[in-house]
């Protein structure tokens, strides 16, 4: 019965709402069982997928662009399309795109269809980075098309052909993808695509790009997939990042579809122990659920990608609601209509004062803020405590709980402050009103944002209206209403709380606490008023209680361990223009580990070792290992055409430096435009895939002057010194991205 809640209640109410969302959010993100060997044949089975994935990785040595290593794994890839009973082929290219050049070789087969639609394009990338294996980017997503391509091949033939696209040189720069829609015939085809990816070794796979006029394939999409992840908030924010995957090439070409990945284990993303020990089955499993469903939902439906865009959101993993984001601004602009009507008729009633909903709307506001600030705080100062960087990676659970009570410190103590003025109701209403006005401006940029602002307003106005209705007029349904609105609204923002976190770690502290914050300003209204004065203190009590005992037990547990080791990238440079020799460690954080600081002589500063990169790093002197410096060969010299060669036959990498873009009007490698990038500054092309014999690249200058240019060529081999400071890195520590290194940077003046 309404009369039975007592006023005392209401706090530890909205309390325990937002616990149970939170918890219910952690449930939803748990990975299914993978399914062993035994398998049905038309079943998804992880357990074959990452034994597929283990036959081509072999001894899980790193497999960069252009690198034996590499070649070694395209074929294993084409001897397992051929055991499934596919003709697969290869197509070379030299590719430059953005300054990055490298020479590619994709693998394709086709699974014909019963129709001539135009095909689904299922694709991923089987290089590496230079630091590791890449077994979860993205050797998990080329097994899991191995296994659908199986399933897809011993069953009914699809209604649409399906091409299978492996390609080489994703993590330098989207060249693989680049060089099939640019060269190979079947690009032309293609109707729709499904993209596989991963930023790290766990967690559910998301729907987290889409093409624009998304509508269809999201309808397909939901209607398939049994366990669905994804929200058009995610493809919004996505599309504003400077982040790429080959998607971002196939969408350029006006090829519709969807990009999936999972990012959980961002600690071992690119790193040394991206490998098949720390692959989630139970991750490979979703992800394989999922690409198959969808693949067999795009096959079967006259799908065309160019429908409206769709606003939509999965709900605890479990049903994805959707609506054209058309829709939007009239669904929250009848929100913000019903709270205004119910705000008139509790002012009729005496249940609010108008002054009262006025103030309480920038009341709100500070309570957010106040929150917000409190959470990053606290993160920023465990992360000072640890030496910078990232303050969890490792145990992540004390530091989210830390978050949470300092958040809830926070907002709630501010909350105190202004009940003394405002009462429940206002502050209720104020919050729902500003949420509504809020989202009409914000969706009306970014459509897309929509599921976070209109999932928690329409109940909750609703809740509203009916709480209001002549048999019912008194605050405390209200309340009852407010509670409608929070719930939904804790679960929608629990979600973004932890996919922030997943996707862009403890180190973006704002990010992470902002979604915390705004669940805090939504419950405000329960902390308002004399009349809770005792439960409210309580329930700051216990905030505080929950963010110290979380911030000393996130400072006692450490940021790493094994499975979220430190990053260290040990490299070796020789500047062959004054003979200086340099160990360089680059960390992953604002702190060098003692231990490698112990193991060489160390400035007491970080320093920029090669200047055509902007990161800084620690150095120590070192001995030149006799390893010779890159050479341009001039091959011919006409006007004002230079064509030279490149030499390094000991190095796989190279970048050409040039300080001033006006001395250059074009950069070829191997015939391909390389430069100058788009962009201002200096100009700066990477090559990668170097082979012994030279790589001919040829200048374009706007006057006869002669050119001065910076050449760094780096290879993977090291020399004494650096073997034994990556001996005690190792330790402690793993590398990332292009992994250790020797490089030897010189200047020639052509």
């Amino acid at each position: 019965m309404v009369s039975a809640v007592r006023p005392q209640r209401w706090p530890w109410a909205a309390v325990v709402i937002i616990a149970i969302a939170g918890l219910l959010e952690a449930w939803s993100q748990r990975t299914p069982e993978p399914r062993g060997d035994n398998a049905a044949p038309e079943l998804f089975s992880a357990s074959r997928a990452v034994a597929a994935a283990a036959r081509i990785l072999g001894d899980g040595a790193p497999h960069p662009v252009g690198s034996p290593a590499n070649a070694t794994v395209r074929e294993r890839i084409v001897d397992e399309l051929r055991s499934t009973g596919l003709a697969p082929e290869r197509h070379a290219s030299y590719v430059c795109r953005r300054g990055v050049c490298a020479p590619v070789v994709n693998v394709l087969a086709r699974i014909p269809g019963r129709s001539d639609a135009p095909p689904l394009l299922l694709l991923s990338h089987y290089d590496s980075v230079h630091a590791g294996p890449g077994a979860g980017d993205d050797m998990h997503a080329v097994a899991v098309m191995l296994e659908v391509a199986r399933i897809l091949v011993e069953g009914r033939p699809p209604g649409r052909a399906v091409v299978l696209l492996f390609n080489e040189g994703e993590e330098v720069g989207l060249l693989g993808a680049e060089a099939f829609v640019r060269g190979h015939p079947w690009a032309d085809d293609v109707g729709l695509a499904i993209n596989i990816e991963a930023r790290g070794t766990t967690g559910r796979t998301n729907l987290f790009e889409s093409s624009e006029g998304n509508a269809e394939l999201v309808a397909a999409y939901a209607r398939a997939v049994d366990s669905p992840e994804g929200s058009s908030l995610a493809v919004e924010i996505y599309r504003r990042m400077p982040n790429d995957t080959d998607f971002t090439v196939l969408r350029d070409a006006g090829i519709a579809g969807i990009n999936l990945a999972f990012i959980g284990g961002v600690a071992r993303y690119h790193t040394s122990i991206d490998d098949l020990a720390h692959l989630d089955a139970g991750s490979v499993q979703h992800q394989g659920d999922t690409v198959l469903a969808a693949a067999r939902a795009f096959v079967e439906a006259p799908l065309t990608g160019n429908a409206s865009d769709a606003a939509f959101i999965d709900l605890l993993g479990r049903v994805v609601i959707r609506w054209p984001t058309w829709w939007t601004i009239p669904i929250l602009t009848s929100c913000a209509l019903l709270i205004a009507g119910v705000s008139f008729v509790a002012r009729r009633d005496g249940s609010l004062r108008m002054r009262g909903l006025v103030a309480a709307i920038p009341g709100v506001a500070v309570v957010g803020l106040s929150g917000a600030a409190a959470g990053i705080a606290l993160v920023e100062v465990i992360a000072f405590i640890h030496g910078g960087g990232p303050a969890a990676l490792a145990h992540p659970l004390p530091l989210r709980l830390a978050t949470w009570g300092a958040v809830g410190l926070g907002a709630f103590a501010a909350t105190g402050l202004l009940g003394r003025w405002l009462h429940a109701v206002e502050l209720g209403l104020a919050s729902h009103m500003l949420w509504a006005i809020l989202g009409i401006v914000v969706c009306a940029e970014s459509p897309g944002v929509a599921p976070v602002f209109v999932l928690p307003a329409v109940p909750a106005a609703i809740a509203a209206a009916f709480a209001l209705a002549p048999a019912e007029r008194s605050p405390r349904p209200l309340k009852f209403a407010f509670c409608v609105g929070l719930s939904a609204f804790s679960v929608m923002w629990a979600a973004v709380a932890f996919a922030v976190e997943d996707a862009f770690g403890w180190g973006a502290s704002a990010m992470v606490a902002a979604p915390m914050a705004l669940i805090a300003m939504l419950a405000s209204w329960a902390l308002a008023g004399p009349e809770v004065a005792r439960a409210r203190r309580e329930v700051i009590v216990a905030s505080a209680v929950l963010a110290g005992s979380g911030a000393v037990a996130a400072v006692l547990v450490g940021v790493h361990n094994e499975d979220a080791p430190a990053v260290v990238r040990v490299v070796h440079h020789v500047d062959a223009d004054t003979g200086e020799a340099v160990l360089a460690a680059f960390p992953g954080e604002r702190a060098l580990p003692p231990q490698i600081r112990r193991a060489a002589a160390f400035a007491s500063a970080p320093a920029k070792v090669i200047p055509s990169l902007p990161a800084q790093a620690w150095v120590a002197p070192s001995r030149t290992d006799g390893r010779p410096a890159p050479e341009l060969v001039v091959l011919s010299r006409e006007d004002m055409r230079i064509r030279v060669r490149l030499d390094a036959p000991w190095a796989d990498r190279a970048m050409l430096f040039v300080d001033d873009r006006q001395n250059v009007s074009r950069i070829e490698v191997g015939g391909e435009r390389a430069g100058p990038p788009e962009g201002e500054g200096p100009i700066v092309v990477r090559l990668f895939g170097l082979v012994t014999e030279g790589m001919v690249i040829e200048f374009e200058l706007p006057t006869p002057a002669p050119l001065s240019l910076r050449v760094t060529a780096c290879g993977s081999a090291l020399p004494g010194d650096a073997v034994n400071l990556v001996r005690v890195r190792n330790e402690v520590a793993v590398t990332r991205q292009e992994g250790d290194s020797a490089c030897v940077s010189r200047t020639i003046v052509l």
